[in-house]
């Protein structure tokens, strides 16, 4: 899974307990105000 819509696709796929129970793992990151930029994904990819 490399894109955002298969990704969407196999979490859907889940019954709702799987779903919550991932959704419950998942970090949560506050809102910074702005949108992220294409830079800064590839920045980050980078960095790893």
């Amino acid at each position: 899974m490399s894109t955002l819509a298969e990704i969407e696709t196999a979490v859907n796929a889940l019954p709702s307990p799987q779903q919550e129970e991932l959704f419950r793992r998942l970090p949560l990151v506050p809102a910074t105000g702005h949108s992220i930029t294409q830079e800064e994904i590839d920045d980050a990819l980078d960095s790893d």
